[in-house]
């Protein structure tokens, strides 16, 4: 399981923003891995690449505001959006996605309404993306019985190793 200390966000070219981790860095780019592996791992230029935003869960956001909803379908990421209406209590938002092609609005056929509560919303956020100086990769020698263990055990699923472990414990005692 990768740290969820290391996640980032990728751009797409369809303007929503991924959740990836940073699996190895190159000079230029870095190769990302995608949340539930919807997507083969893939070098992205650093320019795409963010980490995701901080915001208060407070935020008291407005009319006609720009922000970023999250999808609810797979994959997961969050799309550039607009409110156009804020409900009495505050916690519900109608908002209107503005879908993207290469960076560049096309025509109002890519646009749609949508109601979302404040979980799903969040302010745009002003990216900042990595530089390769951000990165430091270091390389270890790693013992041959070691990387015999790890492809043997490549795909293992973690239930049934913890399972594995637990009779085996119970066996030792």
């Amino acid at each position: 399981m990768i740290s969820e200390d290391l996640a980032v966000e990728v751009h797409g070219s369809n303007s929503a923003w991924y959740k990836a981790w940073v699996i190895d860095v190159f000079k230029t780019n870095a190769l990302c891995t995608f949340e539930n592996g919807w997507k083969e791992d893939q070098r992205v230029p650093f320019m795409r690449i963010r980490l995701p935003p901080e915001y208060p869960s407070n935020y008291p956001y407005k009319l006609n505001e720009d922000v970023e909803v999250k999808s609810n379908t797979t994959p997961c990421c969050w799309w550039p959006a607009t409110i156009n209406f804020v409900s009495g209590d505050r916690n519900t938002f109608s908002i209107v996605y503005k879908y993207q092609n290469n960076y560049n609005y096309t025509s109002n056929s890519n646009y749609s309404v949508d109601l979302v509560g404040r979980d799903r919303i969040r302010p745009i956020t002003p990216s900042t993306f990595f530089h390769p100086s951000v990165f430091y990769k270091y390389s270890a020698e790693v013992p041959e019985k070691m990387k015999r263990v790890c492809k043997y055990t490549r795909g293992f699923r973690r239930d049934r190793f913890q399972a594995l472990q637990g009779r085996n414990e119970s066996k030792s005692h």
